[in-house]
C-alpha cells in the first residue's frame, strides 16, 4: 500500500487552495453539491492527495487555535508534513513571504530530522521537514 491521500476539513475554499499550491500542489479535481453546500477539491503533491472538504457551513467559524505540538498524547492527527531539500532556504524564504511561523528557528527532533511550523488559513500546522536519514 501506499499514502493515498489526507482529508482537512476547511472553512475558505479559495484560502486554503491557494496556501497548498503555494507549496507546490496542484488541483486535479473539484466537486461540488447541486446545493452548494459542500466542495471537495483534491490538490496533488507527487503521489499523495490532498482532499479538502469545504462546506459553507462552516465559513463562519474562528480559525483553530493550536500550538505547535498540540495535544500529541490525544489520540488523532497532528499535523501533515512536507519534506524539502533545502530546509534553511526554504525557512527563509517562507519567513521573507510571511507565513505564520510555529518558531523563529528551525529545530532539530528527537527522530532525528531537522524541521519547522507554518500555519495554514484555518490554523493547522504543516511540518517542513529536511529528512536526510537515507530510508
Amino acid at each position: 500500500m501506499n499514502l493515498h491521500h489526507v482529508a482537512l476539513s476547511i472553512r475558505n475554499l479559495e484560502k486554503s487552495q491557494a496556501f497548498y499550491e503555494a507549496l507546490g500542489f496542484v488541483m486535479i479535481h473539484k466537486w461540488e453539491a447541486d446545493d452548494q453546500s459542500l466542495t471537495i477539491v483534491h490538490l496533488k503533491l507527487r503521489d499523495v492527495v490532498l482532499e479538502l472538504f469545504a462546506y459553507t457551513s462552516n465559513r463562519s467559524e474562528a480559525s483553530l487555535e493550536l500550538t505547535v505540538a498540540n495535544n500529541l498524547e490525544q489520540v488523532g492527527i497532528k499535523h501533515i508534513g512536507l519534506n524539502v531539500t533545502d530546509l534553511k532556504a526554504t525557512f527563509a524564504e517562507m519567513k521573507r513571504t510571511g507565513y505564520e511561523l510555529g518558531a523563529n528557528e528551525i529545530n532539530h527532533g528527537r527522530t532525528k530530522i531537522d524541521y519547522f511550523f507554518i500555519k495554514d488559513p484555518d490554523g493547522m500546522w504543516v511540518e517542513v521537514v529536511q529528512d536526510n536519514r537515507g530510508y
